[in-house]
């Protein structure tokens, strides 16, 4: 793996406050090594796959920031591309295409990381002129040979959802990157594999209710595999849980035994984990919850216990999946839960990988859920690629992001439903 900086991986220079990445636009982000090239090629890949593969809402809901970036809208792949889920076929494929597009092309494909790059320009620019899925394809297939990981496993996210699986070194890549000490490659590689997650650390002991009653308490909900990063954001003591709980929510959960799922990629261990959180609630002796922080498929942890009759007044969701669901599970949703806050960021790489891989959405509809959402502005590089920003305490000092959710916490206390 190459790292993005000396010694320092792309998933922790993602989330250090004082890296901000800048989003490189175009064919340009093809043409440098750069930390933001970097996370530029791999949102791009990962986009022009999601046109390819995905569905039109997918598309519609990532064409306004695939447009800022300047992803080509690769247009519908047709099912004979499955035809290259040979690996064979796969490397005549890029082969002819490089030779067609790249005058310097030196007729192998044993070729040096500079090299590489710039056939993988070239081939960008073709399928920028002629949206076609095939150009794509052999674009992901050079991208996946790349020595960052990163770059190379959003190459093979995109190879494997175009190949359903069938593919065996996108298969092989996707396997060896699951464990890439690149905390974000990892997790896309994880995400397209539907691997399980290791173990959270269990329970230390059981919280008890406040004394006098029935009352309302405040959870902090981690996502798929506790979250992409080393830092426990959702554990009491955390930097971020104890800046929450000082600056917004004071009953935010601060005792032993706080709530945790098993963090597994899976609708049974969602809806589990769902039925737990009520559990727990129950167990504690709390009447109901007043505000809840959840990172990632936490989110649907949550919208999952709304949708079993669970109430909640405000939930945070940060960098969520939006997973569908039928119309009356949506409106169970909307009648259990008072107001709603979406936190996220444009391109944000494992939300874009698991749309290839579960079918989810990158936006919730509004319609279906309403919501306040919070994006930083386009111009910011911290708003683009991470899947951490929202989990990371430095961003909401940076961002005063614990005054925008007062906001929104007042108006759930006083205002109507939303």
């Amino acid at each position: 793996m190459t790292t993005s900086g000396p010694g320092v991986a792309m998933s922790e220079f993602m989330t250090r406050s004082d890296a901000p990445l800048e989003p490189i636009r175009g064919v340009a982000a093809f043409e440098s090594e750069s930390p933001s090239a970097v996370a530029s090629r791999s949102g791009q890949l990962l986009g022009m796959s999601l046109f390819a593969f995905g569905d039109d809402q997918q598309a519609a809901d990532l064409q306004a920031d695939a447009a800022e970036l300047q992803v080509p809208q690769v247009h519908r792949a047709d099912p004979a591309l499955a035809e290259f889920a040979d690996d064979a076929m796969l490397e005549h494929l890029v082969h002819d295409l490089l030779a067609e597009h790249w005058p310097e092309f030196p007729g192998h494909l044993d070729l040096p990381e500079s090299e590489r790059l710039s056939g993988a320009a070239a081939l960008w620019s073709a399928v920028d002129r002629s949206h076609d899925p095939r150009v794509l394809t052999a674009l992901l297939a050079l991208s996946a040979r790349s020595a960052d990981d990163l770059e190379a496993v959003s190459g093979a996210a995109g190879l494997d959802r175009l190949a359903e699986g069938r593919l065996e070194s996108a298969q092989v890549l996707l396997d060896r990157l699951a464990d890439s000490p690149d905390a974000i490659a990892g997790a896309i590689a994880r995400v397209m594999l539907n691997r399980p997650s290791t173990a959270l650390e269990p329970p230390v002991g059981g919280g008890s209710a406040e004394s006098g009653g029935p009352s309302t308490v405040s959870v902090a909900v981690h996502g798929t595999w506790g979250m992409v990063g080393e830092d426990p954001w959702y554990r009491p003591g955390a930097d971020l849980h104890t800046h929450i709980r000082r600056e917004v929510s004071a009953n935010l959960y601060d005792d032993r035994g706080y709530y945790i799922w098993t963090g597994g990629f899976s609708q049974r261990d969602r809806d589990d984990g769902a039925r737990d959180l009520s559990l727990w609630r129950e167990l504690n002796g709390y009447a109901e919850f007043d505000e809840i922080y959840a990172h990632s498929h936490g989110g649907n942890v949550a919208l999952s216990a709304a949708a079993g009759g669970e109430r909640i007044r405000m939930l945070v969701l940060m960098h969520t999946p939006a997973l569908r669901r039928p119309d009356d599970e949506w409106e169970r949703i909307a009648r259990n839960i008072r107001r709603v806050m979406v936190m996220r960021t444009r391109m944000d790489l494992v939300v874009l990988a698991d749309g290839l891989r579960n079918g989810s959405r990158q936006r919730f509809d509004p319609q279906q859920l309403p919501h306040f959402e919070l994006a930083l502005h386009w111009a910011k590089g911290d708003g683009w690629f991470s899947h951490g920003l929202f989990v990371s305490e430095p961003k909401w000092q940076r961002y005063h992001i614990a005054e925008l959710v007062e906001s929104q916490r007042r108006i759930a206390e006083y205002g109507p439903p939303r």
